[in-house]
C-alpha cells in the first residue's frame, strides 16, 4: 500500500509492507526477536546492500539513521563490507579539495 505521509514541514510517499505469518512462526521469531518489523526491515536493507539494489544513502533513509558513519557501523556489526568504488574515491578527494583538507 502506498500513501502520503505529512509530518510537520514535510511531505513524503511511503510504502507500507505487510507479512502475514503462521502462528505457529509468529510465536517462534518474537522470542529471538523483541522488535520483529524493525528485524525483517533491516535483514531487508542488508540483503538490498549486498545485492546492489540499494546504496549507503537510501540505508540511511531506510533504518532512520541521522549520518553514513551509522550506516558504516550498522554494516561492520553485520559483517558487510562497504561498498567503495574507485568512483567514491574520487567524490572524496574532490570534497576534501573543496573543503581544503
Amino acid at each position: 500500500m502506498v500513501h502520503r505521509e505529512i509530518a510537520p514541514g514535510l511531505e513524503k510517499e511511503v510504502m507500507e509492507v505487510a507479512i502475514h505469518l503462521p502462528e505457529d512462526i509468529a510465536q517462534h521469531v518474537q522470542k529471538q526477536w523483541e522488535d520483529v518489523a524493525r528485524h525483517v526491515l533491516e535483514s531487508l536493507a542488508l540483503a538490498w546492500y549486498q545485492s546492489g539494489e540499494l546504496n549507503e544513502e537510501q540505508i540511511r533513509r531506510l533504518l532512520g539513521y541521522s549520518t553514513r558513519v551509522r550506516v558504516h557501523a550498522f554494516l561492520k556489526e553485520h559483517g558487510i563490507p562497504l561498498r567503495y568504488t574507485m568512483e567514491d574515491l574520487e567524490q572524496d578527494r574532490a570534497a576534501h579539495d573543496r573543503l581544503g583538507i
